[in-house]
């Protein structure tokens, strides 16, 4: 199917609803327009940053590629690192009542900075951005961390975990959900096997 066709089909799909539509994001949308990497390479280039006593084949083969439960080995080991190391003194001073809720929180805060710091936009694909902000949509639902999106949709509300989306007033339009957390909030990033078991326990409320 040609482009021009999808593009007709679609927009006659569309003009059957009398609401505008909601988007679900993933994360295809930051690796295009920010460049960042998968979830395993983006695991696998962080993880040399944080000093860790092993290379990152080794946590690898400890889990059989279970992402979730990588993250959680990467950041238990991680924990002991960033409490006492000097490079990590000034996150430690700034991030310290964060970095105390559990000894998960190191990793998620080095993550969200790595995150932050590595997006960058892809300035070829700007014709693209522009047409995506003027879409008429009614609000975004996404599993990114990063911040895109309310950096392009300024105007839009950004709510961020489950019961922000379960239990907030969106009655208006322009409203992004980000289900999985945001960098913008380090502790709220789903990425380890426990984020993930509590994730689903709230989804199965």
């Amino acid at each position: 199917m040609s482009v021009n066709s999808f593009s007709a089909k679609f927009k006659s799909h569309l003009n059957q609803f009398h609401t505008s539509p909601f988007l679900f994001v993933g994360s295809g949308l930051s690796r295009r327009y920010l460049k960042l990497p998968t979830w395993y390479q983006l695991l696998e280039e962080f993880s040399k940053t944080l000093g860790l006593k092993y290379q990152f084949g080794y946590y690898v083969s400890l889990v059989e590629n279970n992402l979730p439960q990588l993250a959680t080995v990467l950041a238990e080991e991680f924990h002991e690192i960033w409490w006492t190391k000097e490079i990590f003194e000034e996150n430690r001073e700034k991030y310290k009542e964060i970095a105390s809720i559990n000894k998960h929180q190191p990793f998620k805060i080095e993550l969200a900075l790595f995150i932050k710091n590595n997006g960058e936009l892809d300035s070829t694909l700007q014709q693209e951005i522009d047409l995506l902000k003027l879409a008429v949509i009614d609000g975004i639902i996404t599993t990114n961390w990063d911040i895109f999106l309310s950096e392009i949709l300024p105007d839009f509300e950004v709510f961020v975990g489950q019961n922000q989306l379960m239990f907030s007033d969106h009655t208006s339009i322009g409203d992004i959900f980000k289900i999985h957390g945001c960098i913008s909030k380090p502790e709220s990033i789903i990425v380890t096997e426990e984020d993930y078991e509590q994730y689903h326990k709230k989804t199965n409320i």
